[in-house]
């Protein structure tokens, strides 16, 4: 049941088949998260983390992110690193935003992951004053209204 609740949650999120509605996006979401599904955990990050229906909340996210990675969710662990390089919602933490998006993620093709591995090396020494996600959804071409990233790939 819940890997169908996050489903629905990110029909909602996307408007893909119906309305897009980020108040039901949120709900469905978080009754996945809290029913053990990562894809739910990942969406409810994403919630979150852009403010779609919900007040930001970048520490949320990034527990949530945090959630649905240890329950094997690349996009989480990208997601998570991203938060790592800007410092927002977790400590500004290059190490650890580099063992998020190295792992797998980036070996496997991840766009995002590649992307923040690239801004990683650019950013080395420096301190950027434009959050990385927004570069990062920038190279990928990838936005929603407010500037959210949205994955390609179905949540894990």
């Amino acid at each position: 049941m819940p890997e169908a609740q996050a489903n629905l949650g990110m029909l909602y999120l996307r408007g893909v088949g119906c309305e897009r509605n980020f108040i039901e996006a949120a709900r469905w979401c978080r009754m996945a998260a809290d029913g053990g599904d990562a894809g739910g955990a990942l969406g409810i990050g994403l919630v979150f983390e852009h403010g779609l229906g919900v007040p930001a909340d970048c520490a949320e996210a990034a527990r949530r992110y945090r959630l649905a990675a240890d329950r094997g969710s690349d996009s989480a662990s990208t997601a998570l690193g991203l938060l790592h390089i800007d410092g927002r919602g977790v400590a500004r933490d290059p190490v650890a935003a580099r063992i998020l998006l190295v792992g797998v993620n980036a070996q496997r093709g991840n766009s995002f992951a590649q992307a923040g591995l690239k801004q990683l090396r650019r950013l080395a020494g420096s301190d950027a004053a434009v959050p990385l996600s927004h570069v990062i959804i920038g190279e990928a071409g990838l936005t929603v209204p407010g500037g959210a990233a949205m994955s390609r790939e179905r949540p894990a």
